[in-house]
């Protein structure tokens, strides 16, 4: 027992108990926040060991604390073990070293979340396997050193210095379980697919454009159909079987599928789900480069669609991207673009602030092998339409929607109809006012020709004209070259550039530079809020408009 007599030895021994229970409750508390941080990324990572490792080595600076709670909290151990007891000496050195966990609050990411932590199931497991791992080195602890404050000191100490295995450990642990519900869960959507045989099923993949073509293709084929898609981002196994496990009703007669992927295969293990009937290839281009590791791999990948869908119905497919275009396969195709070799072709597009003005000639003879083609159709008929959506690879991907609705018999009055009231999404090329400012956001994601697209937009606004990005990520190899391209095309258009986080847009710096873009006109923020700041504090008689190109996710550090 402590005695706790009021002398100036007991007085700083009590004194440094009363800190020590504090330092408890706040170190118990930057756990918990610290070690759903870490689990939020592991999330964003897809559950990948792999993915989450480049992660960690990419942040590594910031796992430093980690380290040096371990380091110095390991030796202090041995060094009391060899040389004295645990004992109320070791009060002062443990009241030392205990505040140092408590910077680990706030890292090793930020406290702002674009996309939340998602509460799913796995997510819960992951957490009770956490808890109970934590329970079991406190009793292993406890029944070593016995239960008192010094005990559960030592035990928050290192829990605190191994946070970052917390999570990995725990999912682990639970692989096989997951395994099992994962062939549960997907082997059931295979059933209720294949128990829906009246069901057309639309996949579509690329490397970008799938989700804004997944909301066109299912508002145009609304009017004709009892339509359901993938909400979100739900492009994975198991997102798409848990809507179709949930979602799917007999009522329903067209399946809208994005498909996503990070890995060769992955998209024939999607088909083999959902067993689609057409397919449409947005785009391909060196998007998830890290993963795929080469532009062949991506390409191979992405035409796992073409091939699920080469017995069952019409691939469509967007020909102005030079990848699909050198690799269309030998099977049914409807081709799509801006270039009057595609089989439906857009033209004559006029981009303002109230929208896009386009006329789209269709080889109408190309549909007429269609189950509910309109068959009246003329051969090369043009048609007028207008949209609200801004820029051209808005237009193509319409154009595309248009092919798979007119394919499916869907009138032009009705796509007409339809197509009015498609309105921009949230982050991809959405257009707004904001005080004296008018913005161009096209925050979501970013690729070369996406990012090439919205500069050609920005242009015809006409304006001061203003871009904020971080740069382009998940290029692989290829990122900094892109960066730099994106640079000197920035360099052709914008008046103003600034660029958010030093270290990620040093390409983009480069590619001004090399295309001789005043310095004066470029700034460096370290955030967005920075960056917004600093285009309110510009000074110009001419009306300013911002381009918002990318919005780094969470787990990525600029």
């Amino acid at each position: 027992m402590l005695d706790f007599t009021f002398d100036a030895a007991g007085g700083l021994l009590a004194f440094l108990v009363v800190v020590r229970v504090v330092l408890i409750v706040a170190i118990s508390h930057v756990a918990v926040r610290y070690t759903k941080k870490l689990l939020h990324i592991f999330q964003l990572n897809g559950y990948n060991y792999g993915e989450h490792l480049r992660w960690m080595l990419r942040n590594d600076t910031k796992f430093l604390p980690n380290v040096f709670l371990l380091f110095f909290g390991t030796l202090w151990l041995i060094l009391l073990l060899i040389f004295g007891s645990l004992s109320e000496n070791s009060l002062v050195l443990l009241a030392v070293l205990l505040p140092l966990s408590l910077p680990l609050a706030y890292s090793p990411i930020g406290s702002t979340q674009k996309k939340p932590l998602v509460s799913t199931w796995r997510v819960k497991r992951i957490i009770a396997t956490s808890v109970l791992l934590v329970l079991l080195s406190y009793a292993i602890l406890f029944c070593t050193l016995g239960f008192d404050l010094l005990a559960v000191s030592i035990s928050l100490y290192f829990l605190t210095a191994l946070l970052p295995c917390l999570p990995l450990l725990a999912n682990f642990i639970n692989t096989p379980m997951e395994a099992l519900l994962r062939r549960y869960f997907i082997e059931d959507a295979k059933r209720i697919i294949r128990n829906h045989t009246s069901l057309i099923t639309i996949g579509i993949t690329g490397s970008y454009g799938k989700t804004s073509m997944k909301y066109y293709v299912t508002e145009l084929l609304k009017g004709k159909y009892r339509v359901l898609m993938t909400p979100a981002s739900f492009n994975t196994p198991l997102g798409i079987s848990k809507t179709i496990r949930e979602d799917l009703r007999a009522t329903h007669e067209v399946f809208v599928c994005e498909m996503g992927a990070k890995k060769v295969g992955e998209i024939a293990e999607l088909c083999d789900i959902v067993q689609p009937t057409h397919g449409i290839l947005t785009a391909i281009g060196n998007q998830h480069l890290e993963t795929f590791l080469s532009q062949e791999n991506i390409t191979r990948t992405k035409f796992e669609l073409a091939d699920a869908v080469k017995q069952r119905g019409m691939l469509f497919a967007n020909t102005d991207n030079y990848i699909i275009n050198d690799n269309l396969p030998a099977q049914p195709t409807v081709t799509y673009g801006t270039h009057d070799t595609a089989t439906v072709h857009a033209h004559d597009i006029i981009t303002s602030t109230n929208g896009t003005d386009f006329s789209l000639t269709c080889d109408a003879s190309s549909l007429t092998n269609a189950p509910n083609a309109d068959v009246s159709r003329e051969t090369f008929a043009t048609t007028e339409y207008a949209t609200l959506l801004l820029g051209e690879h808005n237009v193509v991907n319409l154009a595309g929607a248009i092919a798979v609705a007119k394919y499916l018999g869907v009138t032009d009055d009705e796509i007409n109809m339809r197509l009015k009231r498609i309105t921009p999404t949230e982050h991809r090329l959405s257009l707004s006012k904001s005080g004296d400012l008018t913005i161009l956001d096209d925050a979501y994601n970013s690729n070369p020709a996406g990012a090439a697209a919205a500069l050609k937009t920005l242009n015809m606004l006409g304006g001061y004209k203003i871009l904020v990005t971080p740069g382009m990520i998940e290029l692989g190899v290829e990122q900094d070259v892109c960066n730099a391209k994106f640079g000197e095309q920035a360099a052709e258009v914008c008046d103003y550039i600034i660029l958010v986080g030093e270290k990620q847009t040093t390409a983009i710096r480069d590619g001004l530079l090399s295309a001789h873009y005043p310095t004066e006109q470029i700034y460096v923020a370290t955030t967005l809020q920075d960056a917004m700041q600093h285009v309110y504090s510009l000074k110009t008689f001419a009306h300013k408009v911002v381009l918002l190109e990318n919005d780094l996710p969470d787990n990525y550090d600029v």
